[in-house]
């Protein structure tokens, strides 16, 4: 626990035992179940209006937040609720407006003691009169009729005009039937389309960009090339997809035009969510499974400079053949070699790369031992 942190340094100055020796005469001896802390529901008061939450948040969160429930008296972490939400209810009432009044007082007299606020500031003071969030019943068609209803009825008893009938009893029974139809379900398909934890994404054609890369191994699988451009970074051959190419095809021909190196797809064995072909009609789920021997992407990047979305499909690869010097990007001047794992490692810039790298060693270790 951080020795620093506001709530802790809080906890340990403000004088408990007040509120201890104040609120304990509001509690009797006798048959029933014994009281929760003082310092707790005190506590939990003063959370709820320093975070501005309701009583049902304010216990929800006591369990998550080990600062809370120091805060609160405890020194071991509580996995349960310490209390039912209705209990800070009939806590307010118990201590009634002068005890309230007192939980405010303490907490302006640590303030000025602590000099986070001025006496000068407390002069003239600001009551945001917000409401907090309560469970309530939300007014439906049904209860408006009803409160109509008795509202025509009061008004016809005040000025003693007869009615044949008030329907007291038909309306509390409709709006009783009314409350109790269940409400109208949605079908599985609105709510797979609603899904508010799916997150959705759409990018029209002008406003990203394909591109491919490669992580280029040599013939002996034991080393990894590496590209350093003018600014002496190291990274990895990639660059956009031209109109009419396949992705991989993007991706050999930007290694040859950064490397100088013919490359060809390396067939490996990784775990991926790309289906297989099959002759069965039967359902394939969407979970990743291992393949054997497939030149699938890798991974990808996304990136992004506010205007335009380039997204990179990275591929494994290696050399074939032997180094050509007047490829068409040899004028960018790239030096180019390969390194050992453990060196193409260090010398990676972005940690993006170095993720990559590191599983796409993983994938060829494992392809080459199966």
């Amino acid at each position: 626990m951080n020795p620093e942190h506001p709530l802790k340094l809080l906890a340990d100055r403000l004088d408990w035992t007040f509120f201890e020796e104040e609120f304990g005469k509001c509690y009797k001896a006798g048959k029933g179940h014994p009281p929760k802390p003082i310092r707790l529901m005190v506590g939990l008061l003063m959370l709820q209006h320093m975070f501005k939450m309701s009583d049902e948040k304010v216990v929800l969160n006591w369990v998550e937040n080990p600062y809370w429930q120091y805060f609160c008296g405890y020194d071991y972490a509580r996995w349960k609720p310490p209390v039912n939400p209705c209990s800070l209810t009939r806590f307010r009432q118990r201590l009634g407006e002068k005890g309230l009044r007192k939980v405010l007082q303490a907490t302006v007299q640590e303030g000025l003691r602590q000099g986070a606020i001025k006496a000068s500031e407390l002069k003239k003071v600001t009551v945001d009169t917000t409401a907090m969030e309560k469970n309530i019943t939300f007014p439906s068609d049904t209860k408006n009729l009803n409160k109509a209803r008795k509202n025509l009825v009061k008004q016809a008893q005040k000025h003693k005009i007869k009615l044949r009938q008030n329907y007291e009893k038909v309306g509390k029974k409709e709006a009783w039937k009314a409350s109790r139809k269940p409400a109208m379900k949605t079908s599985k398909h609105e709510e797979k389309v609603n899904n508010p934890f799916i997150e959705r994404t759409q990018f029209l054609s002008k406003d990203f960009v394909l591109s491919a890369g490669v992580v280029i191994f040599n013939k002996a699988l034991n080393k990894v090339c590496l590209i350093k451009n003018s600014k002496g970074e190291f990274l990895l051959p990639k660059g956009r997809k031209n109109i009419g190419e396949t992705l991989s095809q993007a991706a050999l021909r930007e290694a040859y035009e950064e490397t100088g190196f013919p490359c060809k797809l390396l067939p490996s064995t990784m775990k991926c969510r790309a289906t297989l072909v099959t002759s069965t009609k039967d359902h394939i789920p969407d979970i990743a499974h291992i393949c054997k021997g497939i030149t699938e992407p890798v991974a990808i990047s996304m990136r992004s400079n506010g205007k335009m979305q380039k997204i990179i499909f990275w591929f494994i690869a290696v050399e074939e053949g032997t180094y050509h010097e007047n490829t068409p990007m040899a004028n960018e001047k790239f030096a180019v070699d390969f390194y050992t794992f453990d060196n193409a490692m260090s010398k990676l810039i972005f940690k993006e790369n170095r993720a990559l790298v590191k599983s796409a060693i993983n994938i060829v270790l494992e392809s080459k031992s199966t």
